[in-house]
């Protein structure tokens, strides 16, 4: 949205709209030839005919003519006006002329903007968190101008929520405190705790848990190292007390690892239960807590390929993807239209940076600039092609967020994340205002923000659970971040071959190989033959012919 839509609007309606010497085709093809940016992109699809002027005009005023949120930007510029110190005539007038501007564009807007409670309304926002923010946006969805009255009465409702909240959240600790002293109690406490997800149950309980293939639990089981049949802690297989096994193989595992024979051929690998060494071959082969790949190896395998599977079985586990931290935020391009451009954000980078396409896409004022980029190592990695000066907004408000250097190369990274991730609890999500709504599709990014902007954008607060990313607050939004486990990700499938005949055929060859390549070592002649070469030499003559 942005604060020309009043002033185009009265324009546009007084000299074409409403001008019945015009054509309805002629009056689209002109709003084709004014508008520029994201809102020339809204209307490019629709037909040049009667209907397709009213259906470009009516999205347009669906689009931006949204008066509470013009009235935020227009108040915004005054309260972000630059401050002077100095008597300079240059910079009285430009206070003069923005305040002038500002108050031009709350008349257009009605006598409801003109009124206190729009800027008291604004200043209150602007000092609380990002969430209220966003609870407040959804309670005032419609096109009329909200009161201070309704402001304050939401205000109210959620402290007393937050309030009443905290009194549940402090009360638990309080009973635990209270039994702390009791050993037994403590103990019992911290069984029940999900060694998966950390909630109050046991991970044979845990929904989350349940929701995987019998694979994936098998792995996270592993990983965890509690025992196969019980699902705890403490202890293997072979030390269970539990006397229960499998319900569908009556093995000595729990039911939920229980792999079907369709499962195990077409994963192609096998993880058996965790038991302690022992000296039964079979009890081994069958107790080894790692995936071993049953192609191609035979039944003569040595202890050698058994050790290679425990070595390649660290590789075949659960796939952990790690997010980047990534938003949605627009842009001013030169004509000051607000494009959507997606953000990556990296404390690790001294500078910013934006792609070449980006900048023309929005057809920024580039300034000369020669930067050598160097990565890791030192080494070159590009050459600054320019650089220029960003605007960066908000995607809800509308409200700039900062103001970027960023300097023009050709590519920031190769698409990120590398694959489409699927989440095991989406409703998580759900909850918050994310900075970028599709953090989990890989897609290409625009502009990377360094360190002179990163911790600039960040909040205070910070959400952490198992198994998901973690929810970073900041100004454009809760960032999601960290390892995250994929559930679609295919397991990889490892081929541990070893025949020990065959290295034994293949050492047999070479062997041969360099004793026919050898140089052959010179034999000495025994008596009879020294004596028969000297008949040979005294008594033979070459003749002439």
């Amino acid at each position: 949205i942005s604060s020309q839509w009043p002033t185009f609007f009265d324009f546009f309606q007084t000299t074409i709209h409403e001008n019945p010497k015009i054509t309805p085709v002629r009056k689209l093809q002109i709003l084709h030839n004014v508008l520029g940016g994201e809102a020339k992109e809204r209307i490019r699809n629709i037909p040049f005919n009667a209907q397709g002027y009213e259906e470009a005009w009516n999205s347009l005023i669906e689009r931006y003519d949204d008066k509470p949120s013009i009235t935020t930007e227009i108040i915004s510029t005054f309260m972000n006006m630059k401050s002077t110190t100095q008597g300079v005539a240059a910079e009285l007038r430009r206070i003069t002329d923005t305040a002038d501007q500002v108050l031009r564009g709350l008349k257009i807007m009605g006598s409801d903007c003109e009124a206190r409670d729009p800027w008291l309304i604004y200043i209150i926002l602007s000092k609380v968190d990002t969430e209220t923010k966003i609870d407040w946006a959804r309670e005032t969805v419609s096109n009329n101008f909200p009161k201070i009255s309704e402001l304050l009465n939401f205000l109210n409702k959620r402290c007393r929520s937050l309030e009443r909240g905290a009194a549940i959240n402090v009360s638990k600790p309080h009973k635990l405190n209270v039994r702390s002293f009791h050993v037994s109690s403590c103990t019992v406490k911290n069984s029940e705790l999900c060694l998966h997800c950390k909630g109050n149950h046991f991970l044979s309980k845990c929904p989350t848990f349940k929701l995987l293939d019998a694979s994936s639990r098998r792995s996270i089981a592993a990983k965890i190292g509690c025992c196969f049949n019980c699902l705890r802690k403490g202890h293997y297989n072979t030390q269970c007390k539990f006397q229960s096994s499998c319900q569908l193989c009556s093995r000595k595992h729990h039911s939920l690892l229980h792999l079907s024979s369709q499962e195990s051929s077409s994963n192609s690998y096998l993880l058996s239960e965790n038991t302690l060494p022992s000296s039964n071959s079979q009890q081994n082969n069958d107790n080894k807590n790692n995936f071993i790949h049953q192609n191609n190896v035979e039944s003569t395998s040595t202890n050698v390929v058994t050790h290679v599977a425990q070595t390649m079985s660290m590789l075949v586990n659960v796939a952990l993807v790690s997010l980047l931290p990534t938003a949605v935020a627009f842009v001013k391009n030169q004509s000051q239209d607000m494009l959507p451009v997606r953000i990556l954000l990296d404390s690790g980078s001294q500078s910013s940076f934006i792609t070449e396409s980006c900048v023309q896409r929005l057809g920024l004022k580039r300034i000369k600039n020669s930067t050598v980029v160097n990565g890791l190592s030192g080494k070159l990695v590009a050459k600054a092609n320019g650089r220029v000066l960003l605007n960066i907004y908000e995607r809800l408000e509308k409200t700039k967020i900062i103001e970027a250097d960023a300097l023009i190369i050709k590519t920031i990274t190769s698409i990120i994340p590398t694959t489409n991730i699927k989440i095991i609890d989406t409703n998580f999500f759900n909850k918050f205002f994310l900075a970028d709504p599709k953090f989990y599709q890989p897609g290409k990014k625009g502009i990377l923000l360094g360190c002179d902007c990163f911790f600039k954008v960040l909040g205070s607060k910070r959400i952490e659970r198992p198994n998901l990313p973690i929810a970073q607050e900041s100004k454009f939004g809760w960032l999601m971040v960290g390892a995250v486990q994929d559930i679609q990700s295919t397991t990889l499938g490892f081929h541990v071959v070893h025949d020990v005949n065959e290295n034994e055929r293949l050492s047999a060859v070479l062997k041969q190989f360099w004793e026919l390549e050898a140089v052959p070592e010179e034999s000495k002649p025994s008596t009879e033959e020294s004596l028969s070469e000297t008949i040979f030499k005294n008594s033979t003559i070459r003749g002439s012919d």
